[in-house]
């Protein structure tokens, strides 16, 4: 019995991959829904950043939320937390994204905002 669940999973996950499962609107596959997304949030002033991954125990929790602030308030960036994985449209939305920050803030934004945030930081708190 067991085998033939295994047997089953694996033919269905076979059928799956083997069509267009990605999202589609309009004619548009889920990769250029993530591009067209970006340049609509980018054309309404919401840069968006979402970024993924595990914390270390040894990053400053103070700091980083300092950061996320940070970015909003002197670059109208958002940064957001992303803890369900990266999809197809999610990766397109990233590059296209990033293409359009570094076109409005030029290269690395995101690391020279980064430290600023560190030199703002340390000036109410000098322990850091």
């Amino acid at each position: 019995m067991n085998k033939m669940i295994v047997v089953a999973i694996f033919f269905l996950s076979f059928h799956g991959l083997s069509q267009n499962t990605f999202l589609e609107r309009d004619g548009q596959d889920e990769c250029r829904c993530g591009e067209l997304e970006a340049i609509k949030n980018a054309e309404e002033g919401k840069y968006i950043i979402y970024r993924s991954g595990l914390e270390t125990p040894d990053s400053d929790q103070d700091f980083e939320r300092f950061y996320v602030g940070y970015m909003k308030r002197n670059f109208g960036i958002t940064i957001l937390n992303d803890s369900h994985g990266v999809t197809r449209k999610d990766w397109c939305y990233f590059v296209q994204m990033s293409t359009i920050l570094q076109e409005r803030f030029g290269d690395h934004i995101l690391d020279v905002g980064r430290e600023r945030a560190k030199v703002a930081y340390r000036i109410i708190c000098p322990e850091y």
